[in-house]
């Protein structure tokens, strides 16, 4: 049967079962990933659009501060290749 995020308590209720998560949002992806993490269940992730996962930091500088900002225009203009990324 389905289960909402809401109702989801831990993995154990999921132990050697098939299980496919829909959908991408954060409560969707920390269940898989416990599900995966923790070997009880054989899952699939499915969702209507692509989604993009990024590392929280690169080189030190916070992922979103690069996307975000003009972090990437202004390093390429005052620092050395070698400094950036």
């Amino acid at each position: 049967g389905a289960v909402a995020t809401y109702h989801f308590r831990n993995s154990d209720d999921y132990r050697d079962s098939r299980v496919l998560v829909a959908g991408c949002a954060v409560s969707a992806l920390e269940i898989a990933s416990e599900l995966a993490r923790r070997g009880e269940a054989r899952g699939v992730v499915t969702q209507r659009r692509q989604r993009y996962v990024l590392p929280k930091f690169a080189a030190g500088v916070p992922s979103d501060h690069r996307i975000f900002t003009r972090y990437g225009v202004l390093a390429n203009e005052n620092l050395a290749p070698a400094e950036v990324d």
